[in-house]
């Protein structure tokens, strides 16, 4: 009972430290189930990524949507259980559990009443590319795709982006000869706006940023970017304008969700560390673009 206590306890805490990212994951989980349970499946329209697959077996089988997502993403989730890190995992694990709990609850309500496919299509994309970007930004992904992509960058450094754009748009194809040619282009479309309201409106999944730390320990901020977030850092020596003492500056390049993960490390570590993060257009190098892609 004792052990029991401490466990929940300990659980409460978590959710309190971290509920931003819980409310925004779950806000999140919440937009992309809407966006697919009252708008793509209604409209039989495919759809991106392991969801886009549980909704071809939905259309070919009736098998429910949630359970196809379901299966596929515990697959994935033991494929990449050993390569990344447990806590994007656990993140991603619940943002999957909320989505397909709510995907089965949508499913159970009446579709809006749109008859315009293309203004659907844009409704779709914008829930779908919102609710995208906010469990992004708050460490972690619905799944699916987004776990092959992650653990192949960290083994052999594929770009993400490019990567899921191909998956993607594989799936749309295959989706032809059951959705017909109209609904696959409008598919298309779909996925088209989607990415453009994720890369353009919040922050892309495949953006870099470039970070320069000033802390009261680089050292150890050097070890958790190493360790934790997997990255390395160049440190740059510096001098205080003020006090005249050098200094060592870390330069790095990170993820958008990484640069959360590494400004939470900051806030509960030193609180006095001063941060500057700047857009990085392009990344050449190991772990990111490769050189003889260019």
């Amino acid at each position: 009972m004792k052990q029991v206590r401490t466990a929940l306890l300990k659980g409460t805490a978590f959710i309190h430290q971290n509920w931003i990212s819980v409310l925004s994951m779950t806000l999140g989980s919440a937009l992309v189930a809407a966006a697919i349970a009252l708008f793509v499946i209604p409209a039989r329209l495919p759809d991106s990524g392991v969801t886009g697959l549980a909704i071809l077996l939905k259309y070919i089988w009736n098998i429910p949507a949630s359970l196809g997502v379901w299966g596929l993403n515990a697959l994935l989730f033991a494929y990449g259980w050993k390569v990344l890190p447990r806590r994007f995992l656990g993140w991603t694990f619940y943002a999957v559990v909320v989505f397909t709990f709510l995907l089965d609850l949508f499913s159970r309500l009446p579709a809006p009443p749109i008859t315009d496919k293309l203004l659907l299509v844009v409704a779709a994309a914008a829930l779908k590319g919102t609710g995208g970007a906010m469990v992004f930004n708050a460490g972690a992904s619905l799944a699916g795709t987004d776990i092959i992509a992650s653990a192949l960058r960290r083994k052999k450094g594929i770009e993400i982006g490019k990567f899921t754009f191909y998956i993607n748009a594989v799936i749309i194809a295959i989706s032809l000869p059951v959705v017909g040619l109209e609904n696959m282009l409008y598919g298309l479309v779909l996925l088209y706006i989607n990415a453009w309201f994720i890369d353009n409106g919040l922050k892309s999944f495949d953006m870099r940023k470039q970070v320069i730390v000033i802390a009261s320990d680089p050292r150890e901020v050097k070890d958790y970017l190493m360790r934790e977030l997997h990255r390395g850092a160049t440190v740059l020596k510096g001098e205080g304008a003020f006090t005249g003492q050098p200094r060592d500056v870390l330069l790095a390049v990170l993820t958008p969700r990484q640069v959360v993960e590494l400004k939470r490390h900051l806030a509960r570590t030193d609180p006095r560390a001063f941060v500057i993060l700047s857009d990085a257009s392009e990344v050449v190098g190991r772990g990111f673009k490769q050189w003889k892609k260019i």
